[in-house]
């Protein structure tokens, strides 16, 4: 005799999904895609349920929030859930797990715990524990994570994080943020030029591509023109140090091809995608596959229920990318390249 089989209900709704869910629980903002998936006996009965979200213009679904009345249920659904992301094109599913209560269902499923962060900015004291499975394997050098502790200051951390894949984790330090930020800002936030003068350049190696000054003035003596006002000495400096500066645009295909030879890329783009406002951003890109980066975001939009989770290895299709690593009007492009100048005794 055939028995009536659970089915799952998919809510999109934010108002709904909130109401469900209760104010215990952060729903992040519509930005973000929230849905809530539910799983649901023939008698109307809600055995397990599972809150997700995304970035746009990434390939990646982030489980917040996981519930059953058995790990059974709970298996069942993220199975469910899986599936259909897996359909749906997305590269990895991630899943909070503060207290590791799901860690034999993650591991039945195929996910691997991922590295816990340095503690540092909001979103990033919890969880504690969590998972990421990707649809198809992807083996790749685990990139320390560290979330920027203010506001401004993403190009200082993208760095620690880039020179910390060589220097430990150990490296990436409040007191080193904030060195790296006094000296490398000019005017609106830290330009491709000051940033390459904080390598450690006794260990690496850096190139900077940057079509800024390439663009014409709009206004004299509005932000950009100080800039380069300020920058001229940056330009000396950068010079007289051998640090190559190449003024002209970095495909997104030299990106690729950079990190499949081991190096680390900083990108600077425009948040609008990412996180919904026009800002310019540092992001640090650390492995390739098929046309698919895996880059690490030192800000968490911990307001909107994000947390570290959401912006460590996040995968984003290099056209995607194309399109993000623009700023300024008329808009450019800055790349900074780091290559380990001692390979021989690479740990």
């Amino acid at each position: 005799m055939n028995h009536p089989h659970p089915v799952v209900q998919i809510t999109d709704s934010i108002i709904e999904i909130g109401r469900v869910l209760g104010d215990d629980v952060a729903v992040p903002g519509p930005h973000y895609s929230p849905t809530l998936h539910s799983l649901i006996t023939p008698e109307g009965n809600v055995t397990a349920r599972l809150l997700a979200s995304s970035r746009p213009g990434t390939l990646s679904r982030t489980v917040s929030h996981a519930w059953g009345e058995s790990a059974a249920d709970v298996h069942r659904l993220m199975a469910a859930a899986v599936s259909g992301w897996d359909a749906a094109g997305f590269v990895s599913v991630k899943w909070e797990d503060d207290t590791a209560a799901h860690g034999e269902t993650a591991t039945r499923l195929g996910f691997t715990q991922l590295p816990s962060p340095a503690v540092s900015g909001p979103g990033t004291l919890a969880p504690a524990t969590a998972w990421v499975r990707y649809a198809s394997p992807w083996e790749h050098d685990v990139a320390p994570y560290y979330r920027q502790t203010t506001d401004f200051s993403c190009g200082p951390v993208s760095l620690l994080m880039a020179q910390a894949h060589w220097q430990g984790a150990e490296s990436m330090t409040r007191e080193r943020e904030r060195q790296i930020w006094r000296r490398a800002t000019r005017f609106t936030g830290c330009g491709v030029r000051a940033l390459s003068l904080q390598v450690d350049r006794s260990r690496f190696d850096v190139s900077v591509f940057d079509t800024e000054y390439l663009q014409p003035q709009v206004t004299p003596m509005e932000p950009r023109d100080a800039r380069a006002f300020a920058n001229e000495e940056d330009n000396l400096l950068a010079a007289s140090a051998g640090i190559a500066i190449a003024e002209r645009e970095y495909s997104m295909g030299e990106v690729a091809a950079e990190v499949d030879r081991g190096s680390r890329v900083l990108v600077l783009i425009d948040e609008l995608r990412f996180h919904g406002e026009p800002m310019p951003h540092w992001v640090v890109v650390h492995a390739h596959r098929d046309g698919v980066v895996l880059l690490n975001d030192p800000w968490v939009d911990a307001a909107e229920g994000e947390s570290w989770v959401s912006a460590v290895d996040v995968p984003v299709a290099l056209a995607d990318l194309d399109a993000m690593a623009w700023w300024g009007e008329p808009r450019y492009r800055s790349v900074l390249v780091l290559r380990d100048g001692h390979p021989a005794v690479r740990s």
